[in-house]
């Protein structure tokens, strides 16, 4: 085999090398943290992976070790905890679990981008600027032009913490292969190092794992096929057998077998252009024969002197092939045998969408031509470059809308944490729950009632994270909220602070929630007993609630005299393409269909009351057509919404 180039120049010495890895190392780390800074008060998604991940990040920062099953924290227990126990130590300095999560998710971001970038460093002058360019334009209208995910989508609507750093730390470990194949191009210890870091990458992620074992698979046959007879066999068992001893150690690991018993969970995961299985497979099959053709443009220069882009072409062809081969594994599974979800099959499509642009990048390079003079390399500037495609990259990925801001959310948790520490804990059956703090949003709610003051993860804390009094008010000890917060501010029923927050009783507050009455005028913005009396709607806004989901329904006592006529001032959620229906039956009588579109979008409707003497109303409302604003293209939120109620009106 013809001996590779190395990478290092021999003429450079060694105390220059040196200041040379300082001095981008520095760089880098003013850069990350800089990024880390900048972005850590934005956040991207409300998805209830946010509130989990954050969850779990918290009981880690109470104790290291956590027992394998914990009821509060439901399948969390189980998860995969290195991402968690990185982002617990973070943690530690602010006091914060969102701070410490928010900081290891930034800066495993811009590692990801950045070990891409450090990748590339090793071409020439012009096929390295022709690459980074290439790949920079391609994230920049990919994502920001048309909505294209690439690694870092995983922190945007749905809120993939373990994953991306997961996906982090695999490319840190390809490209150190990259590297160490460069300086020893007949060494075994690329493929070992790879070997190595599979089993111990399960404890971070599965899906970066298999993404990389894989990868070894596929160069432990490229790494056999490349010698002469003699030696294949010898070579290939040797290689071998280093793949199955990491293939050991990994159906050895627990949390191997965790993350296998979570895939069958059908999630949500929402994308722009992938949004079913088949989509997936076209991705996968293009991706493979980009991947294919990428290893083929290594393959067909054996017999010469092999230059570092191809050496690239090699590692990232083997890893796309790896990642498109595995998905369609698991869509078949999923298909064949039931096994799976189509959840997991869709969550390779970030890293396929991500390993095309990468790919278009070295085939920009691959145009280069390059004169002898041109070929000069310039490691140190090259790094830098590196690190400045990080930021870039990072400032495309988080430029979309921002969910919300966690300052507010972390101030409360910080309160909420002191607040827990100093209190006995309450009567068995009751739970504490943080509810309409100014500035943090329902999830973040949810997760201070959750992660901080011990709620249970489901039953009546899920009425917390969609914003809706909790039915269950014998389960309510006492309730966190900011002063002034409607409903759960009631003076009379303070009992004490938290920081900024106001401390109120539970029993005391339900106490003044008088039921719904059947007469003038309900604003469906408003709180309280519209809440009590109500299912199936969203948080209100200040005009009103959107429906949730397909179902609703409306519940209030008929006052004396009852009323006539209901009048529900409504709007739909339309489009060109989409159309809205709405059904409203009240009680028992028969049903009435109103329909949304374009040249009506709003209606004001008359519902006739029925004359029986009821002591209540109970309206039930129907919705066929509810969507998403995602899959209208119109935003990342991802709630099935139809109609938005404004008021309603008795007669």
């Amino acid at each position: 085999m013809p001996t590779l180039r190395s990478f290092r120049n021999s003429q450079t010495f060694a105390p220059d090398r040196n200041w040379s890895f300082w001095r981008s190392f520095t760089v880098w780390l003013m850069l990350v943290v800089a990024v880390a800074v900048g972005y850590q008060d934005r956040l991207y998604s409300t998805s209830i992976d946010f509130a989990a991940h954050g969850t779990l990040v918290s009981e880690l920062m109470s104790s290291w070790s956590l027992p394998e099953a914990d009821a509060s924290l439901a399948e969390m227990a189980s998860y995969p905890r290195v991402a968690h126990q990185i982002a617990s130590i973070a943690g530690h300095f602010t006091g914060s679990a969102i701070q410490g999560m928010q900081q290891t998710a930034i800066i495993s971001l811009f590692l990801l981008w950045s070990m891409v970038g450090v990748g590339f460093s090793g071409l020439t002058r012009n096929r390295f600027i022709a690459a980074i360019a290439t790949l920079t334009g391609i994230i920049a209208i990919g994502h920001l032009q048309f909505g294209i995910e690439f690694f870092g989508s995983e922190l945007i609507a749905s809120y993939f913490f373990a994953q991306l750093v997961a996906q982090a730390l695999g490319m840190a470990i390809l490209v150190f292969a990259i590297r160490k194949e460069w300086t020893a191009p007949d060494s075994i210890w690329p493929i070992t190092l790879i070997a190595i870091c599979v089993p111990l990458l399960a404890s971070v992620h599965l899906l970066a794992a298999l993404e990389l074992l894989g990868t070894l698979a596929i160069l432990i046959l490229l790494h056999g096929l490349q010698s002469g007879p003699k030696r294949w066999t010898r070579r290939i068992l040797t290689s071998s057998s280093v793949f199955v001893i990491s293939l050991a150690l990994l159906a050895a690991n627990p949390d191997f077998l965790s993350m296998v018993r979570i895939s069958t969970n059908n999630g949500g995961i929402l994308l722009r252009h992938v949004t079913s299985i088949q989509d997936a497979v076209v991705l996968a099959i293009v991706a493979a024969f980009v991947s294919c053709c990428m290893l083929y443009q290594w393959w067909r220069k054996r017999s010469e002197p092999r230059t570092y882009l191809e050496l690239l072409h090699k590692y990232f062809g083997a890893f796309g092939l790896a990642t498109a081969g595995l998905c369609l594994t698991q869509i078949i599974v999923f298909r064949l045998f039931s096994l799976g979800s189509e959840y997991a099959c869709l969550k390779y499509v970030i890293a396929l969408q991500s390993q095309l642009a990468i790919s278009a990048a070295l085939l920009a390079a691959l145009c280069i031509r390059e004169s002898s003079a041109a070929r000069t390399r310039w490691p140190t500037s090259a790094s830098i470059a590196a690190s400045l495609f990080a930021v870039a990259t990072c400032a495309c990925i988080f430029s979309g809308p921002v969910a919300f801001h966690t300052e507010a959310l972390v101030s409360a948790e910080l309160e909420a944490r002191q607040f827990e520490r100093s209190q006995s804990a309450p009567a068995a059956g009751k739970y504490n729950f943080a509810m309409g703090i100014d500035g943090v949003p329902a999830i973040g709610n949810y997760f201070i009632s959750h992660g901080i003051l011990g709620s249970p993860s489901f039953g009546i804390s899920m009425d917390v994270l969609y914003a809706r009094i909790p039915k269950l008010s014998e389960q309510v000890n006492q309730i966190l909220t900011s002063k002034g917060s409607i409903p759960w501010d009631i003076p009379a029923c303070r009992r004490g602070r938290a920081g900024e927050m106001v401390v109120v009783d539970g029993a005391c507050a339900y106490g003044n929630f008088h039921a719904l009455k059947c007469k003038d005028t309900i604003e469906f913005s408003s709180q309280g007993a519209l809440d009590r009396g109500s299912s199936g709607f969203s948080i209100p806004s200040p005009e009103g609630r959107w429906s949730e989901g397909p179902e609703a329904t409306l519940t209030c006592e008929q006052g004396n005299p009852a009323s006539a006529v209901a009048y529900f001032y409504t709007a739909g959620l339309v489009t060109d393409s989409h159309t809205q229906r709405m059904a409203i039956s009240v009680n028992d009588t028969p049903s009435q269909t109103i329909e949304y579109t374009t040249q009506t979008p709003a209606h004001t409707i008359a519902i006739p009351l029925p004359a029986d003497n009821s002591s209540q109303l109970t309206f039930r409302f129907a919705f066929p057509d509810a969507i998403s604003p995602a899959e209208l293209g119109m935003s990342t939120d991802d709630r099935k919404l139809a109609v938005f109620m404004y008021r309603l009106r008795f007669e």
